[in-house]
């Protein structure tokens, strides 16, 4: 007895075989077609018209179909539809990539209708990339570096444009930015579900980056001149982060690390405020792997146009003790870890914390809080950097009780002007100091260009300066005995 499934088959070839058998008959009728009657080969033209715009106008649709309701949806489909098939068809209606989004279909009349919406008439290739509530389209984005290329070879799309890559869509971003965004279904319930589908997304937008850089399409100025790092890193939504996208621009181009981005902000500050734990974790890692010596742990602390820090935004929102552990956790792995467990091809030096410390007291752009971070972390270093500190320890005492004495006896106002002139001097040995720094770093080449450690380079004026602003009166006989 045959089974329900076989005979489902044979009804399929059945249909198979009487479709092709129509086709091969309509190409017969078509190669005969001088052969009949004018009012026949008429007919026959004016069909033949109506199914070529019949047939182009579907194939558009297809391209265009965005709708987020999967059993809705009849756009393509790399599961079952091939490049080859895919190139195919673009190669008999090439115009089809060039024109935008103009009709849309009624799904209550059953008709297609003109599209209103300006925001929605886009190009075929924007369609592929997202759907129409802004989630990805897994199904068809693995076709972007194919249209992209015939987009090229026609020349439907302006030059500038590669290949539709760089033209903006209804919402203001091109086809660069739309692959760094993330998204999770919404209805999309269990975590292990929504982990699996961001992984998906990742692999399959990654797969397509690549892609386009081997083919010459994805350029490195592409992450800084639109964004795209600083776009990764604050669309991690629902506490997941792009990491493998990530890892692709980092490791091209790692300088983006510690550059301000659009809006002048710094990755590290754009994943902390999208509040993904994951993702701040991963960019200051990144950081210290990069830029170990001293500007990787100042990023923590480096300010944003509104004054505010990475660290500051975390701790907002997730308690200052749970952000220290993360912060903590991410050092000790640092420093126990070796350049390997990234693929880095040079060994991966360790926090100068003499040149941290000072880089961070003198940059305008990052919070003391970085200064008082690593003296908490490493009391000792106070006695590297001020050797003279722990011998006048002693006297700097008497001059305390000294001054305090003084003051007792109401001699405070005649100590006032030699204690602002105290601070002046001072002042100007810090900035001396200060310039002699910038000097350094403008001849520096990178961060890791410094790692001899600059504390040996340290001049009298600034540790006279730093030993003892808070007591100006011994500060003022250092100086004398300076002078003579």
């Amino acid at each position: 007895m045959m089974d329900d499934d076989d005979s489902g088959s044979d009804d399929s070839d059945n249909e198979n075989y009487d479709d092709d058998e129509r086709c091969l008959q309509l190409i017969t009728v078509l190669k005969r077609k001088k052969e009949y009657p004018k009012r026949t080969r008429k007919k026959i033209n004016q069909l033949v018209d109506n199914f070529l715009n019949e047939v182009e106008f579907d194939v558009h649709a297809m391209f265009c179909d965005n709708d987020s309701n999967a059993h809705e949806y009849r756009g393509l489909d790399s599961s079952r539809d091939t490049k080859d098939e895919v190139e195919a068809i673009v190669r008999s209606f090439p115009e089809v990539l060039s024109r935008r989004k103009e009709f849309i279909w009624d799904g209550e009349d059953e008709r297609w209708v003109e599209n209103g919406d300006d925001r929605d008439r886009d190009y075929p290739i924007h369609y592929l990339t997202l759907l129409e509530n802004g989630l990805c389209n897994v199904k068809a984005i693995s076709f972007v570096p194919l249209v992209v290329r015939l987009s090229i070879e026609f020349g439907w799309l302006n030059e500038d444009a590669r290949g539709g890559l760089l033209i903006e869509n209804g919402r203001g971003n091109n086809i660069l930015q739309l692959l760094t965004h993330n998204d999770i279904p919404l209805n999309v319930i269990c975590e292990g579900q929504s982990r699996y589908h961001h992984e998906l997304i990742d692999n399959k937008n990654l797969l397509v980056m690549k892609q386009l850089r081997q083919m010459g399409y994805l350029k490195k100025e592409d992450i800084q001149n639109y964004g795209l790092l600083n776009i990764l890193c604050i669309k991690s939504y629902y506490n997941i982060f792009a990491e493998k996208r990530f890892k692709f621009f980092a490791e091209w181009d790692p300088t983006l690390l510690i550059h301000n981005g659009r809006h002048g902000l710094l990755p590290l500050y754009c994943a902390a405020n999208s509040g993904s734990i994951q993702a701040f974790q991963t960019v200051f890692e990144y950081g210290l792997l990069y830029y170990p010596i001293k500007k990787g742990i100042s990023l923590l602390f480096t300010k944003s146009p509104l004054n505010r820090t990475p660290i500051q935004i975390l701790c907002k929102r997730y308690g200052s003790e749970k952000v220290m552990e993360v912060v903590e956790d991410t050092l000790i792995q640092y420093t126990s870890s070796s350049s390997s467990s990234l693929n880095l091809d040079h060994a991966t030096p360790h926090l100068n914390i003499v040149d941290a410390l000072l880089s961070a007291a003198i940059d305008e752009y990052v919070h003391l809080d970085c200064v008082y971070f690593l003296t908490r972390r490493h009391p000792d270093i106070l006695m590297k950097l001020l050797p003279q500190l722990s011998s006048g320890m002693s006297s700097t005492t008497v001059v305390l009780a000294s001054k305090n004495d003084d003051d007792a006896n109401g001699n405070s106002n005649s100590n006032s002007t030699s204690k602002n002139d105290d601070e002046i001097s001072s002042r100007s040995n810090i900035n001396n100091y200060r310039d002699d720094m910038n000097d350094g770093r403008s001849n520096s080449s990178s961060d890791n260009d410094d790692s001899s450690g600059s504390s040996s380079n340290l001049n009298d004026n600034f540790l006279v300066a730093a030993t003892t602003t808070a007591h100006p009166k011994k500060r003022k006989r250092k100086q004398k005995d300076n002078n003579k």
